[in-house]
């Protein structure tokens, strides 16, 4: 999760994940392909914010969000293994959560987490920016010192939970892990 609410620091963050990435011998060659093509968006989607008033910053992290959601398909068949690579079209939230608790031993838990993670941090960037925007109420009142494994542990969670409830498991991802994560981190008022 993020340390501020600004989308500047989360595009930032998500670039030198895609360059670590990037730098791992590991990573799969279709991975490494649409990394080159996620790290140049979200490039200009930083150039985009730091290069215009503040009130673009709501466009640039949707941007931004936008390609979170193409590496979500895209991504999707370079993986097999113990993770269904059905599970990263994300096509509902109980997706999420298969890809966000994948066990450790998985051989792409490394490729899950980083997954899960930039999933998790474009829903909380998108949301921060629309109700920072359009001034409206804020769903999730995360801390400031929360980390993005706390982010994702919250998330895991409240979809453990809720795993019976197959109303919750087969909404979309992004109204899951909103809800996981007001789940933890609720607005009072």
């Amino acid at each position: 999760m993020p340390t501020t609410g600004e989308p500047t620091y989360i595009i930032a963050a998500n670039i030198r994940r895609y360059e670590r990435m990037l730098d791992d011998p590991g990573t799969l060659p279709e991975t490494r392909e649409m990394l080159l093509k996620l790290l140049a968006e979200a490039r200009a989607a930083l150039d985009e914010i730091e290069g215009k008033e503040k009130s673009s910053v709501a466009r640039g992290a949707a941007r931004f969000a936008a390609v979170v959601g193409v590496l979500a398909i895209a991504l999707s068949p370079g993986f097999a293994g113990a993770v269904d690579k059905a599970d990263f079209d994300l096509k509902t939230t109980e997706d999420l959560y298969k890809v966000c608790s994948v066990g450790p031993n998985d051989p792409l838990r490394a490729e899950a987490l980083n997954f899960c993670e930039g999933f998790l941090l474009g829903v909380v960037s998108y949301h921060d920016a629309v109700v920072k925007r359009r001034n409206l109420k804020r769903l999730i009142c995360y801390p400031p010192t929360v980390t993005r494994d706390q982010g994702i542990q919250a998330f895991n969670d409240w979809a453990a939970s809720h795993q019976q409830d197959q109303k919750f498991m087969n909404e979309p991802p992004v109204i899951g892990a909103v809800r996981g994560l007001a789940w933890k981190w609720p607005c009072k008022g």
